[in-house]
């Protein structure tokens, strides 16, 4: 090439025509990769997060009961937390000496009227008890609370008969049962049909 045609390229003798640096400028460069952000925990928030999940999960599985057995969700964990409480001798407030359970942790009971007694097995589901005896076939069920020493059944159903009218029994827990015989009971009805009122004695 001529010294003319250097200058009219621009370049002069000691110049050379270097490669640009980036032999792809016109092909655009692949795109890095964005770095996710890493999502880290502390103790109490992952603490927080699995209450908030076993709540979630209470909440489900109590809606889905009392949707599907009419019972209230508050009374259903009630029963289920006084269930090893039921574990007791229990005497009724009523008809002391007449009326009497006693509850065994290997699910069986022992019912006593006067000084008889029936065996059965028994179920708590909730705030339901269910009673079943084995050798009639028969079988009740309560709605049952505990509050202190008090044990408060009301009949719900009997044999397959659905009820909502009865009276709620109260029973007390005892260390021991003080049962009495038809006979006793009868002799202090007697007792105190033929002992003079007040009136009598002072009118005497």
């Amino acid at each position: 090439m001529s010294e003319d045609n250097k200058d009219y390229f621009g370049l002069n003798s000691e110049e050379e025509i270097k490669p640009a640096a980036d032999s792809n400028l016109n092909e655009e460069s692949p795109a890095k990769p964005e770095k996710k952000a890493k999502v880290s925990f502390t103790v109490p928030q992952v603490i927080l997060i699995v209450v908030v999940a076993v709540i979630a999960v209470l909440a489900i599985v109590l809606t889905s009961v009392s949707f599907v057995t009419d019972v209230n969700p508050i009374s259903y964990i009630s029963g289920e937390i006084h269930q090893s409480k039921l574990v007791n001798k229990w005497q009724s407030q009523d008809a002391p000496g007449l009326s009497a359970y006693e509850f065994f942790d290997d699910g069986t009971y022992k019912s006593y009227i006067s000084t008889f007694s029936f065996n059965g097995n028994y179920t708590v589901q909730g705030d339901r008890l269910t009673l079943e005896n084995p050798n009639s076939g028969q079988s009740v069920v309560y709605k049952y609370a505990i509050h202190g020493n008090t044990l408060t059944i009301t009949l719900i159903e009997e044999n397959g008969t659905e009820f909502s009218d009865r009276d709620p029994l109260k029973f007390d827990r005892v260390d021991m049962f003080n049962q009495k015989s038809f006979q006793d009971m009868l002799d202090e009805l007697q007792e105190q049909t033929t002992e003079p009122t007040s009136e009598e004695a002072a009118t005497e």
